[in-house]
């Protein structure tokens, strides 16, 4: 028996697929993306935001922890990584290789009320999380004004 790939794709699943390849090149809102940055996959991401935080939630299967670094970089979060390339064992035949091996990289424009000395990271089970706190609102100052 031989194994076939099934293919399900759809010029609406491309057209978006290629739009999110776009977007990631050219950047928008938390998201701009180095256009010089080179990568041989991209690992899909989680944001997301609360009142006091910012959360980003990176998938990272088969990738060690101690191959992924995350780092702030001018106002820019940067994560950055490899997936070691699979071996073939000694009895082993590979038919085909889906899986992206490789270098990754990823990285997103903080925004202003974000704080970049309060940047937490954590991995566990192929899922990176940043946590990345906001800085408190400031209230505008008032005074009174005298009339002349």
């Amino acid at each position: 028996m031989s194994l076939m790939r099934l293919e399900q794709t759809s010029p609406t699943l491309d057209f978006w697929k290629d739009f999110e390849d776009l977007r990631r090149r050219i950047g928008m809102p938390f998201g701009m993306g180095d256009v010089f940055a080179t990568a041989d996959w991209t690992p899909s991401v989680d944001v997301s935001e609360t009142d006091t935080e910012y959360r980003i939630r990176a998938a990272l299967p088969s990738v060690d922890k101690k191959d992924v670094t995350v780092t702030v970089e001018n106002g820019t979060l940067v994560m950055r990584g490899e997936r070691k390339a699979r071996t073939e064992e000694a009895n082993e035949r590979i038919h085909r290789v889906e899986i992206a091996q490789g270098s990754f990289y990823r990285s997103f424009g903080m925004p202003t009320d974000a704080d970049p000395d309060k940047v937490h990271a954590h991995y566990h089970d192929g899922m990176l999380d940043v946590t990345i706190h906001k800085m408190p609102a400031k209230k505008p100052a008032g005074r009174k004004v005298s009339i002349q």
